[in-house]
């Protein structure tokens, strides 16, 4: 038995038991010498290369499987390359030495990481094809479980059999037991779920739960989808199954982001075909080029995940190479969501999304709390507390199982937590004279404040502060105790000169953050020489707080921050560090006080300084955050000094003429956000002045988003200048890229011109795009022209030229069925639910049924969610217009609407079910068929029971308004009174001005239907309940339009003074309570002359007359 097989098992028994003591070393010492003649560990050995084998044989190929295995012999020379050792032979002291000690005092996730590398490393010499590094892993851990269960049997029968050695080696094969061997569940790229990492800190699983969330707008479609959807997993699978390339998710941090991507992807792994991945750490590794793929990348934004994005959707989307698709979803926190659409903007004509989420609704967050029993007055408190925050939601529920004191605040919640983390067990516990406590939470607002703590590079730093991590043994155990009890991550290899940690936790961070902050000590962590070293980390974790849910806790920290940040940026602006390191530091700062950063200064510094290596790179990051800002804080003429400033350092070779044009796109866009056409006709201007060789295909992106704005500005002219440097464009680089953006300009060019009725622009830029598509179909010009005809299908029912709309619907339909892909079929579904829709305007019921059987054909053919959607939305539509006389028609809709929701039970279909209901009770108000009426308010409120988001409280909010009508009409008042309470309590949960509408609206229906009926005593509640909201919201006048709102007051006036006139002062006395400004002079108006024309018709005595006039 060699000296390596020897040490090399016996330190992988020892990993973890007593790391670095005296004892772990004697225990090798003796295994070394004893082995010989004692145990026969090369039986273990040979155990371990058979299973290894085995298991490769498992995982890949044959073909594969022969150089891994082949890595592995001799094996005396792998496991020399292992301890880097220099002599060919080697005897176990050298083994025992300082030098090599590493083996024996590392986790045994670090002893596998760095088995592989060397592994890995030995592979890659030998093969030219991506090494399979998960596979190997997986490999390697089953490996060691099955060698570890034979060495625990060889031992028991020695006189090794010592129990502390036995208990080691079992504790091993425990932990190697929890060992992920990526064999089970998702196909997973990263090494921890949300919900293990969830799990990690509150020992409970919580079960995903519906996340209501605002979807993007598509310009330029008029688009009929609700910005509000139900449940953010739904419509994340709506928009990959529709064939969108890069959605990023955005939210607060605890939002449940995480949770979100989790479950998606565990719902497509089980229910699609294509592999899913996810990724949250930057590890490149091959994407498999045989199968359709979803990669979801977690903190997108924090971990600069563009990298990801970048290789996955640019080089795996290539058309040329592949016949599948890439698909990305990227969760960000909203500080980094502009720098992640920035690199996504970048990759030119693919189709993104951006999903920002919303807090659950008051239901989902009762149902985290499910495992902890919690009862109903508890878990109210919770919920209130928590603000509609999930990760907040399990830290109180923490809180309370934990103890039952008041008070039950957040503050106390993560105070418990940070108490939690200090008493963690470390080597300081065993430090005399110092409290492990007081120096843990120190060192945690350390790292909180700096970003990040990189061991060793930041010690003198961090010793500075804290004298008591001197010991480098003592800091070490510390920080792994940390990452092991999961409050902090780990990065790095075991064979890496350095480790990084960091906060697992971003609302924790924050925390810590801002109790630094609130305490007037951020100066005394982040001092001066600190800041000199570490200056990008620290402003980074300033610039977090900016997005952080915490802060509305303590809304004082804003001005601490915003001052910070300014001293900041004025001191890293000056301090004598690389420029890459200001700019990056910069960048940060700018999404905090954008007004602070020295914009000139940092620009002279880059055109006129000494040049360094990659300024270019960090120059186009600091580029992107400053024109994010135009508008907000940084001006039009300083964000075009920069982008002036970006053309120099390209033509110096600086930056790339990709990176460039990127910048360019980045600012067309950016202007025509803020209507700064000047702005972007100085970038179409420079684009049309470069020289060719100085261009790329990038520039036509910019070109095809200027046509966009220009069309929508209705500046036609512009356009047309666009669209014909677009096409030199094209015709230079004849690229998918330039192909692409022609298309976009081209299609945006015709919305533009059908939205004012210029058909002709519309019918010609149609037959360049057709032309267009047939020369070159392998481009996405398909995709655009198929938007193309869907909007001109609008345009033309807008102007009733209904010839047009069916000749658009059939190049539509052929279009759909040559292409036969999913986003082709979305957008014929689209054009047929425009033409739907305008059929039904012009009360062509027959002609708009038809369309709509055409629509179940295409969602019955195709089963896809972006078709259900817009056949749902085609048959709301259908109600929307159905009169009196069409009853029937109407509910025979509603009823196809019901049995689509029940098999779906989407929350899509939901909303249009309801929208559907609500139109169909306004045709039963007006016929007054109360109890049909009744029915179908019942059957919106259990839509709304299903899925409480504002979009059905809206819809609900109508219904009730039209039941209010009709029990007022009929005069059943206590129906009134408690459909008035059920549609105030909608709007305690749903304040918007749309529920405030109809709330204000029953209220004024209520109150003129009491005063006609005679009613009084009624009257004074309502006049109260109108004068309160007045006060709690302003002027009630704009809610219900200027002319509605003084049409029902004078009708109030006129039924008050036919009943009692004390009660038409009561009236008139309300009106500056819930109007004001020109509002309520006109209404004044108006309710003098009902006053004058009632003493004019002697319903009212000249003295009331006066009398009332003093009101007005």
């Amino acid at each position: 038995m060699s000296a390596f097989a020897v040490s090399f098992i016996a330190g992988l028994i020892l990993v973890g038991a007593e790391r670095g003591s005296e004892w772990a070393h004697s225990w090798i010492n003796d295994l070394d010498r004893l082995a010989e003649y004692s145990v026969d560990l090369e039986d273990v050995e040979t155990e371990f290369q058979r299973a290894l084998e085995t298991q490769l044989i498992d995982r890949v190929d044959d073909e594969r499987a022969e150089p891994l295995t082949n890595a592995l012999e001799p094996w005396d020379s792998f496991v020399h390359d292992l301890y880097g050792l220099e002599t060919a032979v080697t005897e176990p002291d050298e083994l025992a030495s300082a030098e090599h000690e590493w083996m024996t005092t590392q986790t045994e996730r670090e002893a596998i990481e760095a088995i592989l590398d060397t592994w890995v490393a030995r592979v890659d010499s030998q093969i030219t094809e991506p090494v399979p590094r998960k596979h190997m892993r997986s490999a390697l851990v089953d490996a060691y479980r099955t060698a570890m269960r034979e060495y625990e049997t060889a031992v028991a029968g020695t006189d090794l059999a010592d129990e502390a050695l036995l208990a080691s080696v079992r504790d091993l094969r425990e932990r190697l037991a929890s060992l992920p061997n990526d064999r089970a569940g998702l196909n997973v790229y990263k090494s921890l779920s949300e919900f293990e990492r969830v799990t990690a800190l509150f020992d409970t699983r919580p079960e995903y739960v519906p996340m209501p969330a605002v979807r993007e707008s598509e310009p330029p479609r008029r688009e009929r989808l609700p910005d509000r959807v139900a449940d953010a997993r739904a419509e994340l699978l709506r928009l990959l199954e529709g064939g969108t390339d890069v959605v990023t998710v955005s939210g607060d941090g605890g939002a449940g982001k995480s949770r979100l991507l989790a479950a998606t992807g565990q719902m497509l792994d089980a229910q699609s075909d294509c592999e899913v991945f996810f990724v949250n750490t930057p590890e490149p590794e091959p994407l498999p080029a045989d199968r359709d793929v979803v990669l979801f990348i977690d903190d997108a934004g924090r971990l600069d995940m563009d990298y990801f994005i970048r290789q996955a959707v640019e080089e795996h989307r290539d058309e040329s190479t592949r016949d599948v698709d890439v698909q990305v979803v990227a969760a960000t926190r909203s500080a980094y969501e502009r720098s992640v659409s920035r690199f996504v903007d970048g990759l030119g004509s693919v189709t993104t999304r951006t999903l920002w989420v919303n807090p659950p609704t008051e239901r989902s967050l009762v149902q985290l709390l499910e495992p902890y029993d919690t009862d109903e007055e508890i878990a109210a408190q919770i919920v209130q507390q928590a603000d509609g925050n999930p990760f907040f939601v399990l830290l109180l529920a923490k809180l309370a199982a934990d103890t039952e004191a008041d008070p039950l605040t957040l503050e106390r919640a993560l105070s418990n937590v940070v108490g939690e983390m200090t008493s963690t067990e470390g080597d300081l516990q065993r430090v005399a004279e110092v409290d492990p406590a007081q120096v843990v939470e120190r060192l945690l607002k350390w790292i909180a404040v700096h970003y990040e703590y990189v061991e060793p590079s930041d010690e003198s730093l961090l010793t500075d502060d804290l004298p008591a991590l001197d010991s480098g043994l003592a800091r070490r155990d510390q920080l792994d105790s940390l990452t092991d009890a999961g409050y902090l991550d780990r990065k790095g290899k075991a064979t890496d000169p350095e480790f990084t940690y960091t906060h697992r936790y971003d609302v924790v961070a924050d925390f810590l953050r801002i109790k630094v902050l609130d305490a007037q000590q951020f100066r005394t962590y982040a001092r001066s020489d600190t800041v000199q070293r570490k200056a990008t980390e620290v402003a980074r974790g300033i610039a977090d707080l900016e997005s952080s849910p915490l802060l509305d806790l303590y809304p004082e920290v804003r001005e601490t921050i915003h001052a910070v940040s300014g001293q900041l940026a004025s001191e890293i602006a000056n301090a004598d560090l690389p420029l890459n390191t200001i700019l990056d530091a910069e960048r940060y700062l700018m999404a905090v006080a954008p007004s602070a950063v020295p914009i000139a200064e940092l620009r002279a510094k880059v055109v006129g300084g000494l040049r360094s290596d990659s300024l270019g790179d960090h120059a186009f990051r600091f580029a992107g955050r400053l024109l994010h800002e135009v508008g907000d804080g940084v001006s039009v003429d300083e964000a075009t000094e920069w982008v002036t400033h970006m053309g120099i350092l390209a033509d110096e070779g600086e930056l790339s003429t990709a990176e460039y044009g990127q910048v360019l796109s980045h600012a067309v866009r950016n202007y025509g956000a803020i209507g700064a056409l000047e702005a972007v006709d100085d970038v179409v201007a420079t684009i049309q002045n470069l020289p060719r060789e100085n261009t790329s295909p990038e520039f036509a992106v910019a070109l095809g988003n200027a046509a966009n704005i220009y069309a929508r500005a209705r500046a036609f002219d512009r356009v047309e200048t666009t669209l014909a440097e677009l096409r030199v464009l094209d015709d230079h680089y004849h690229d998918d890229k330039t192909c692409d953006a022609l298309a976009m300009g081209l299609m945006n060019a015709a919305g533009g011109y059908g939205a004012v009725g210029e058909f002709e622009q519309v019918e010609r830029i149609r037959s360049e795009v057709d032309t267009l598509y047939r020369a070159r179909p392998e481009t996405d010009t398909a995709r655009y022209y198929g938007m193309l005809l869907a909007n001109a299908i609008a345009d033309y029912g807008n102007r009733d030229q209904f010839d047009s709309v069916t000749r658009y619907r059939s190049e539509l339909d052929s279009l759909a069925e040559s292409e036969s892909t999913p986003a082709l079929r979305r957008e014929y579904a689209i054009g047929l639910y425009n033409a739907v829709s305008h059929y039904a305007r012009d009360e062509n019921f027959e002609q708009a049924t038809e369309v709509v059987s055409e629509l179940e054909d295409l969602y019955a053919s195709s089963d896809e969610a972006t078709v259900r959607d817009e056949l749902a939305d085609a048959l709301a539509e259908l109600t929307a217009y159905v009169g009196t006389d069409h009853r029937t028609r109407a509910e025979h809709v509603c009823s196809k609407l019901q049995e689509l929701y029940d098999a779906t039970s989407d929350g899509a279909v939901a909303e249009a079910t309801a929208k559907a209901i609500a139109n169909t009770i306004e045709v039963y108000r007006r016929t007054e068929q109360w109890d049909n009426l009744n029915a179908a308010l019942d059957d919106v409120r259990r839509l709304y029971g299903d899925f409480p988001n504002t979009e059905i409280a809206r819809i609900l909010s109508r219904a009730l308004l039209a039941a209010i009508a009709s029990y007022a009409k009929t005069t059943e008042w206590e129906q009134v009174d408690e459909t008035l309470t059920e549609l105030d309590d909608l709007h305690t949960s749903h304040p918007t001005e749309s529920v405030r509408e109809d709330l204000v609206g029953g209220l004024l229906y209520a109150t003129e239907a009491s005063l006609k009926a005679g009613c009084v005593d009624e009257v004074d509640d309502y006049l109260s309940d109108l004068r309160a909201l007045g006060e709690a919201h302003g002027d009630l006048s704009t809610l219900v339009g200027s002319d509605r709102f003084q049409g029902s007051m004078r009708e109030l006036v006129a039924a008050s003074l036919r009943v009692d006139p004390n009660t038409t002062a009561a009236v008139l006395n309300l009106l500056p309570e819930v109007c004001d400004g020109s509002a309520l002079i006109a209404t004044r108006t108006e309710c003098e002359r009902a006053v004058y024309e009632a003493v004019e018709h002697d319903e009212i005595s000249t003295a009331t007359y006066r009398r009332l006039l003093d009101y007005l």
